[in-house]
């Protein structure tokens, strides 16, 4: 599966980088990343040309023992990422691993917000 496509280039020019910041829960949710078997996501709210690399700004979901936090990150470092889930029989006994790597959520709608998709930052900016 292809994490950036051609047709994606659009947004860097529509989404660079700082151009939604005022918007708060209300940013608009570009392209949504998620690492199978776990609770990981990455939510990509901006995105700007770094050489031959992409940097990312978005909300990682999940990542420091169930944490969730604003940051940056680059299409290099989401291809690199690479976990073994482990399968379990329906003893609960583990029977095996399956590698997953990062994979693009095909079902985004387009024009959804980080506060549809994730309660927890709209509440971040309720009075």
């Amino acid at each position: 599966m292809e994490l950036f496509t051609e047709a994606d280039k659009a947004l860097l020019e529509k989404y660079p980088l700082y151009s939604q910041d005022s918007k708060k829960a209300e940013a608009e949710v570009i392209i949504k990343y998620f690492l199978p078997g776990t609770g990981i996501t990455f939510y990509v709210l901006e995105a700007s040309p770094e050489g031959e690399d992409i940097t990312f700004f978005g909300y990682i979901d999940g990542v420091a023992q169930g944490g969730s936090e604003y940051g940056y990150f680059t299409l290099s470092q989401l291809k690199e990422i690479q976990i073994s889930v482990p399968i379990e029989d329906n003893t609960g006994k583990e029977i095996g691993l399956i590698p997953c790597k990062i994979e693009r959520d095909l079902h985004l709608a387009p024009g959804t917000t980080i506060g549809e998709l994730v309660p927890e930052v709209k509440e971040l900016y309720e009075d």
